[in-house]
């Protein structure tokens, strides 16, 4: 279903760009088709995935408690119909309320572009419910008594084997939401709140003191042939990481260093963990490092792990090997982790590698441009305001052409992202390898809103390219009346111009 998301992903974007170079129909017809079709084939695999997640809900239990938190409250468990919903115990009110807040979170996921896995389990839930509530399984009734409601947070909260990490992020969420609800209802339950809220700060310990889940020690137990498995918990001196798909915030440094193991089997780790890095699984990547991969590992077109994460947008992968001491600026065909984010518009991604100490600056050395001036060709705005908000430089122009980012986002039309640059200081007079300023670009192309916004910054009306036009002269060429009247408007003279002939079948100027 990844790779399906993905090639969805890819060729949206793919129609997108067409759009904007202004392509013929017939070049985008087939690749919306393609669009299209791969939208049904997912569309088929998320309900077959809904349908079983739905079939089994009636004997998912729920064992033992994640990592220990709730530890004591774990043992003797009832069983729960879906993950993250305790259905039985659920009013038919609360089940539609509970659905409607996963259709947004769904919505809102996707929109932010959160880890699949995470929103896997949010669409999981919301099938589950859904079905149910076609069923008739929930009873009519007002809300729970807030003691009900605590009981069914205490099922909720007890997760068991098979929790990704993403899962457990989403249940200290919920468990945040029923305190919230707890305190503001009539009359509030102390005791109920007590309970939820210490399930609350257990699971939020949990998530800050180590990426795993109770399975964990099993498959590291497969993974190294049995010995030195830890019991899935953060023992003394092991590193702590946190993967949470949240808004990223400067890490820390790993607290201690990996295993000793030979450089054979680092190696084989390494392939291994390059191979998860790929799929996306955060957790099996975090396994392998401290079980001693190597975190630099290449293998295609001499990629790293950190480099497919970023070209994939795998948040959680590259918040994982950012934290254990990825190389950020290992380049694959010239292109660093974060050019490849930007490129890509992986917004979060972009943000984990700048606040891991990747440079806005770097320069890819095959196309040789920098991360921003890749961000200002595409137009993405919120690419933009985080490089520039790094300390992108805004004047590095591309050697071939004399190009910077403004020049570049003025000749492909992108407002927002002219307005942006401009603001944050680019040089308005900058000069391409012909001797074009950017009011010489904008002049070539019928977009008076840029031509606005240039001569708003002071642009030279009267700035002459290498073979001596002006912009008044370019926009009479190309034929642009409008262009030709917003210039004469702000002061250019006509009179004794090189194209005056022009001008005057343009406009009947006299």
């Amino acid at each position: 279903m990844e790779e399906l998301t993905l090639k969805k992903a890819e060729l949206k974007a793919q129609i997108r760009r067409l759009k904007e170079e202004g392509a013929e129909p017939e070049r985008i017809a087939p690749v919306f088709e393609e669009y299209k079709a791969v939208s049904a084939a997912l569309k088929e695999k998320e309900a077959a995935a809904g349908a079983a997640a739905a079939a089994a809900a009636a004997t998912v239990a729920a064992p033992s408690a994640i990592g220990g938190a709730a530890a004591g409250a774990a043992s003797g468990a009832a069983a729960t119909p879906a993950r993250g919903a305790d259905q039985g115990a659920m009013s038919r009110e609360d089940a539609e309320a509970r659905k409607s807040f996963l259709k947004g979170e769904i919505k809102r996921g996707k929109a932010e572009g959160w880890d699949p896995a995470r929103v896997k389990v949010l669409y999981d839930e919301y099938v589950a419910l859904k079905s149910g509530l076609e069923s008739g399984q929930f009873e009519a009734g007002g809300s729970r008594p807030a003691g009900e409601a605590a009981a069914g947070t205490a099922a909720v909260l007890r997760a068991g084997p098979g929790f990704t990490l993403d899962e457990v992020v989403m249940l200290k969420d919920e468990a945040k939401r029923r305190v919230k609800d707890i305190k503001t209802s009539a009359p509030s339950d102390t005791e109920a709140l007590r309970e939820v809220y210490e399930l609350y700060t257990a699971l939020k310990a949990d998530i800050e003191a180590y990426p795993q889940i109770s399975d964990a020690a099993g498959r590291m137990k497969a993974l190294m042939g049995g010995k030195g498995a830890n019991d899935g918990r953060a023992s003394a001196g092991t590193r702590k990481v946190a993967v949470a798909p949240e808004a990223p915030t400067p890490m820390a440094a790993p607290t201690t260093t990996q295993p000793a193991v030979s450089a054979g089997e680092a190696a084989r780790l390494g392939e291994q963990m390059w191979a998860a890095a790929k799929k996306g699984d955060a957790i099996l990547v975090q396994e392998l490092i401290e079980a001693g991969a190597e975190v630099n590992t290449t293998m295609e077109n001499g990629a790293s792990g950190l480099v497919v994460a970023a070209l994939r947008g795998h948040y959680g992968v590259a918040k994982v090997l950012t934290a254990a001491g990825a190389d950020v600026e290992a380049q694959a065909q010239g292109a660093s982790p974060l050019y490849c984010a930007v490129q890509n518009g992986h917004v979060e991604v972009a943000k984990v590698l700048l606040n891991g100490g990747a440079s806005p600056n770097s320069v890819n050395t095959t196309a040789a441009v920098t991360p921003l001036w890749m961000a200002a060709y595409m137009g993405d705005t919120e690419m933009v305001k985080i490089l520039l908000d790094a300390g992108a430089d805004v004047h590095v122009a591309k050697p071939q052409g004399g190009i910077t980012p403004l020049s570049i986002a003025v000749e492909r039309g992108k407002l927002k992202c002219v307005e942006q640059l401009i603001a944050a200081g680019a040089d308005v007079e900058a000069r391409d390898a012909d001797g074009f300023t950017c009011l010489c670009v904008a002049s070539q192309h019928q977009n008076l809103a840029i031509v606005d916004a240039l001569i708003g910054a002071g642009a030279d009306l009267n700035a002459t390219t290498a073979s001596g036009d002006a912009p008044i002269d370019i926009a009479a060429t190309c034929g642009f009346a409008h262009t030709v009247d917003r210039l004469i408007d702000a002061g250019v003279p006509f009179r004794n111009n090189k194209n005056v002939q022009e001008l005057d079948r343009l406009r009947d100027l006299q």
